[in-house]
């Protein structure tokens, strides 16, 4: 048998690409690939050339056209050579599978496809074309550029099924998607801490609510901030552990309410001890687009992970996982009230219901099982 090797194209630096990373080592450790390379974008303070695992490779591509304008002239030339770049370093690699992991490379995708004779797949984060902030022209331009080239791919991975079925429906695809949700790999709970408790002196008689994740706009951080800060009742909490822009406003509403905190973003390795260590986890998504409505995050299955339940928007798949596992509830309006009411509605006996079918929908959905489809792509080499 010949071997192959397989190429992703990131648009990014390649440092936090968990769901890629994941990726590579299912390729890497279950198919008969010889070895994957990552070719991804230099930044300062990066390495050029890494050696990220047995027969992992990463490449980040220093761009002259990089401090270019970002109009569309400028950033053609910025992408022509970043195609020329990556054609020259991995011509003589006998690359045969290559994914692409944004919109954006799927013309560069294309002709790699033809210049290396490779199967392509489009390996898609979220629904693309439908974020809050493509708008106008250039949501015009997207959807005119994915029709255009998306029957020249091989294989498209979709993160949940409603955006692969959106997929099918709106692109009359070839084939059909293939869906990889982007879980946690397995790691199994031993034991819930109680860090939470020790750390900030909290009685074991008050229920925590955790948000964990980005300090960003679009997750009802402000909402949920302005609710518990008006709350009368001193039996919850609720703790924010990551970072982000609303970090500093975080901050200040720990200082005047004694029941907000805030936890600075811990390693993954230290994350389900942490997350273990409270009731209740928050996942309230904004549905200010089709994106946003047909979003899964990563976040509620660190929750199911650590065995705790959730409060969360009615998102259309992040609704269809909590209701199947009865992990929580769902909010079909998200505002103070709904929040407040929801809060008044934990027992003793419907949180550890949560916790026990939580833990069932992350071992029935975590990475392990994820990788299965991934893997169907790669079996033929």
């Amino acid at each position: 048998m010949t071997l192959v090797n397989n190429l992703h194209i990131s648009m990014t630096s390649f440092t936090h690409e968990s769901r890629v990373f994941k990726e590579v080592n299912t390729i890497i450790n279950h198919s008969n690939i010889q070895n994957v390379y990552i070719a991804a974008l230099h930044e300062n303070n990066l390495l050029e050339n890494e050696k990220i695992g047995t027969g992992l490779f990463l490449k980040r591509f220093r761009l002259k056209t990089r401090s270019l304008p970002k109009s569309i002239l400028f950033q053609s030339f910025k992408y022509v050579e970043l195609l020329l770049q990556v054609y020259f370093f991995y011509r003589n690699k006998n690359i045969k599978i290559l994914n692409i992991h944004t919109l954006a490379l799927m013309p560069l995708g294309v002709f790699l496809k033809i210049l290396f004779n490779a199967r392509l797949v489009y390996d898609t984060h979220e629904l693309e074309t439908e974020t809050m902030n493509l708008r106008g022209t250039k949501k015009i331009l997207a959807k005119i550029l994915e029709r255009l080239f998306i029957n020249y791919c091989d294989d498209i991975i979709c993160v949940n099924q409603s955006i692969a079925n959106w997929y099918m429906k709106n692109y009359r695809v070839d084939s059909s998607p293939k869906v990889v949700l982007n879980t946690p790999v397995f790691k199994k709970l031993k034991k819930k801490k109680n860090l939470f408790r020790e750390e900030f002196n909290i009685s074991e008689h008050t229920t925590i609510f955790l948000y964990q994740g980005g300090l960003t706009t679009g997750r009802n951080i402000e909402l949920l901030l302005e609710t518990f800060s008006n709350l009368k009742s001193s039996k919850s909490v609720i703790i924010f552990m990551g970072y982000g822009s609303l970090e500093e406003k975080v901050k200040r509403f720990t200082e005047i309410n004694s029941n907000i905190f805030f936890k600075r973003a811990v390693s993954q390795e230290l994350l389900i001890d942490y997350t273990s260590s409270a009731d209740i986890g928050f996942v309230l998504i904004d549905k200010v687009s089709l994106n946003n409505s047909m979003s899964l995050p990563n976040k509620l299955f660190e929750y199911a992970m650590a065995g705790i339940g959730v409060i969360a928007s009615d998102n259309i798949e992040i609704k269809r996982f909590v209701q199947n596992y009865n992990c929580g509830f769902c909010l079909d309006d998200v505002n103070n009230k709904s929040i407040v009411n929801t809060l008044e509605l934990f027992t003793d006996e419907n949180t550890k219901l949560f916790s026990v079918n939580a833990l069932k929908m992350f071992e029935e959905n975590n990475w392990s099982h994820q990788e299965k489809a991934l893997i169907e792509i790669y079996k033929e080499y």
